[in-house]
């Protein structure tokens, strides 16, 4: 079917009578001329009339046609096919979609839920009826049919899951479903946690009506949950647990935590936890077994699923840290401090470590991926073009890379630079003049990665200890400077390289420099440094129910429940997604608003409409009236 966007142009086409009037105007009449003698007249062959007539009548119709498709293309044709006709067995399709997220096991929603569905399907009579139950992903389908037992027999099986709600799949499915024509109904039973819904979602057809069955009744008033453990060693075979305990809900919430251990008694706390608020829990573990399992639990409520969380007991694997000497007595000295500050660490609690020696001449040799830090003990000026090139793609990947200045800091820094991690220029080196020369440590900037330890100057010896001597540094663009001498001279920089980054030292470890290694700040300096390099989960991959994990042999892991599971080496928990533990629902009016709005999300009509299949004819109708115009010109 022809239709125009513009039909009030065809007003227009009454201007075709100028062409026609003008050319009845113009026609050529016959004028008698009076000539004294025939004499001065030449011979010629007179016109045949009729030719030029009829090429005047050529000219008329061409502009008339001309006109007429210009008018045309002013009002924007379209042609439209006709609409399909619609037959009578699947004039009316209903699709169910039943959530079978987390959150559903709270109280008797689901229940609810399946008397809502039941209600709903006894009103079809004459539906076609279909089903799809789903959590993270489709757990199960059946499309619709004029036989009620598949989605009947779908509705018994419907039960809540470990997973969290995303239903973004499930609805494109169900309008997939629903088909392109005659009565469609999509029927959401769910109880419309906020976190499940409250994101961008497909766009469902604006003929698709759309019925909520809130399974909820009414939202959860109050909600704690486990949300968090973390495992610190104490040194003494003694192991600190903090549980972290969150209220999702606006009234304070009081609670009893208790920990489950094999072969331990541990007392339980009564914990409360202010609205909206998280509180911490210590607890201490004697003689912990470093592979053991254990669980938190708290008092029920009437969301039980995020009431408990499983976790190991042992702190995190031990730090690898390769340290790479030179062969001079100095750097013998540098590695003898920071061999002991390291133990000393690990004797404390501060982290374990796992400390490996290697030389400048191996390193290209040695798998890097093995060591979450390499710390060039003045050895960074000896590097050649491949070890450093080596240096870098390490870095890249996450490791960090500590480096002292050593003899001949320049040499180092070219080095670095020429393998793209550059830092700064040396100009020498300070204090070398005089061994009376005494230098100090300046301020820390209270946002270094060093002002939470070091930001009070009373607390530390950090800015007591003499420095005889260090290199003079010119940081470079991006250079970040975490300690400044009194003097403003950089003492070390820090550049970040790719996702890891690198540390350079404007003097050694040794006495020879300064008495930075005999006091109490060094072990806290680098314990520092080297936490910010490590992942707060190293060692370890934190999962939530659903989520897809692929261990070291090929397989998949079973994240469908809350579990305990090694991959390889590698300690994993899995836990429910804590966005299930919030009280809110999501408005039904802006869902509706969501699911309506095109611009949501790409469309999940699985065709196009009759509408959307009409074509625009006004390039063929300009076209046209260039080839009339051309036709008419050249005639």
């Amino acid at each position: 079917m022809l239709t125009f966007a513009h039909p009030f142009m065809f007003w227009l086409l009454l201007s075709l009578a100028g062409p026609v009037i003008l050319h009845l105007l113009n026609r050529q009449r016959l004028r008698t001329v009076v000539f004294p003698s025939v004499r001065f007249l030449r011979h010629s062959q007179i016109p045949q009339d009729g030719r030029r007539r009829l090429r005047d009548i050529l000219r008329l119709l061409l502009r008339l046609a001309f006109l007429t498709a210009v008018i045309i293309l002013l009002a924007g044709p379209k042609w439209t096919p006709p609409a399909e006709a619609k037959s009578e067995t699947d004039s009316k399709t209903a699709v169910f979609l039943l959530d079978a997220s987390s959150s559903m096991s709270t109280g008797n929603r689901l229940e609810n839920g399946r008397r809502l569905f039941r209600e709903a399907l006894a009103e079809m009579d004459g539906w076609k009826t279909g089903g799809i139950v789903f959590a993270s992903r489709i757990l199960a389908e059946t499309p619709p049919s004029s036989d009620r037992h598949p989605v009947e027999k779908l509705a018994d099986g419907w039960a809540a899951t470990a997973t969290g709600g995303m239903p973004d799949e499930a609805l494109k499915n169900a309008v997939a479903m629903l088909g392109t024509t005659g009565k469609r109904r999509l029927v959401i039973v769910s109880d419309f946690q906020l976190g499940d819904w409250n994101h961008r979602m497909p766009f469902v057809p604006p003929d698709v009506e759309i019925a909520f069955l809130d399974a909820s009744e009414q939202p959860r008033s109050d909600n704690a949950a486990v949300s968090d453990i973390q495992c610190r060693t104490l040194g003494r075979n003694r192991l600190q647990i903090i549980v972290s305990v969150q209220n999702f809900s606006l009234k304070p919430q009081k609670r009893t935590l208790s920990l489950s251990v094999p072969g331990q008694e541990i007392q339980p706390q009564d914990v409360e936890i202010r609205p909206k608020a998280v509180a911490r829990c210590p607890f201490v573990i004697e003689n912990a077994t470093p592979s053991g399992q254990g669980r938190a639990i708290l008092s029920e409520d009437a969301y039980s699923q995020d009431d408990s969380r499983f976790f190991w007991t042992a702190g995190k694997p031990p730090v690898s840290i390769l340290l790479v000497p030179s062969d001079t007595a100095e750097s013998e000295e540098e590695l003898f401090f920071t061999q002991k500050a390291f133990a000393a660490g690990a004797e404390e609690g501060l982290s374990e470590y796992k400390l490996t020696e290697g030389h400048v001449d191996s390193l290209i040799d040695t798998n890097l991926a093995d060591y979450q830090v390499v710390v060039l003990l003045s050895s960074a000026e000896l590097l050649d073009d491949a070890t450093a090139a080596a240096l870098h793609g390490y870095a890249e990947k996450g490791g960090v890379i500590f480096a002292t200045g050593g003899g001949s800091a320049s040499a180092a820094l070219r080095t670095f630079q020429k393998a793209e991690m550059p830092l700064a220029q040396s100009n020498g080196i300070a204090g070398a003049a005089s061994r009376n020369a005494v230098l100090g440590v300046g301020p820390v900037a209270a946002d270094s990665p060093l002002g939470d330890v070091f930001g009070d100057r009373t607390d530390h010896d950090l800015y007591l200890f003499p420095i005889r001597k260090h290199h003079r540094l010119k940081p470079l663009h991006d250079t970040t400077v975490l300690l400044n001498s009194l003097e403003g001279q950089p003492l070390l920089l820090s550049r970040d390289v790719g996702r890891g980054r690198i540390h350079f030292f404007a003097f050694g470890f040794s006495r020879e420099w300064s008495d930075f290694p005999l006091t109490n700040s060094f072990l806290p300096l680098l314990h520092e440094l080297t936490v910010a390099a490590v992942p707060q989960d190293f060692g370890q991959i934190h999962l939530t129910c659903g989520d897809k994990h692929v261990l070291a042999d090929g397989t998949e892991a079973d994240t469908s429940r809350p579990a305990l599971f090694m991959d390889g080496a590698v300690r994993c928990d899995v836990s429910v997604p804590l966005r299930e533990s919030m009280t809110e629902t999501i408005n039904l009016e802006d869902l509706r608003q969501m699911l309506k709005t095109e611009k949501s999300m790409e469309a999940a009509a699985p065709a196009a409409t009759a509408a959307d299949r009409s074509r625009d004819l006004s390039r063929w109708f300009a076209w046209l009236s260039a080839i009339l115009l051309l036709l008419e010109i050249l005639l």
